[in-house]
């Protein structure tokens, strides 16, 4: 199945948005079947990723920051709670290690 791309357009004050072109085109060129879901506001991230779990896409990705990826996690943790720790702002470092600034890098 394809990934599940979840995006917060507002992270890193609307930079996100502006880079989701660049995102897209880097994700194709590196052959990565995707769907993209743009979050609309506060919590919208969860609904996104449980659906997305539930639906059977394999990965999902949280483009955004602290905030989005935690509501991504959250929403996984929903789907199938006993396979995703909750998770809050504090407890995120351990899952997140790419950084936004590398797209290139995070789809090769």
């Amino acid at each position: 199945m394809a990934a599940k791309v979840i995006l917060n357009p507002y992270s890193g004050r609307w930079s996100a948005l502006k880079r989701k072109d660049e995102a897209t085109a880097a994700l194709r060129e590196a052959g990565i079947e995707f769907e993209l879901a743009l979050t609309e506001g506060p919590q919208h991230g969860i609904e996104l990723a449980e659906q997305a779990a539930r639906a059977g896409f394999s990965p999902i990705i949280s483009a955004g920051g602290d905030g989005a990826t935690g509501e991504v996690i959250n929403g996984l943790h929903r789907a199938a709670p006993d396979g995703v720790p909750a998770c809050s702002r504090t407890r995120l470092r351990g899952y997140v290690t790419v950084r936004p600034s590398d797209v290139e890098g995070v789809a090769s």
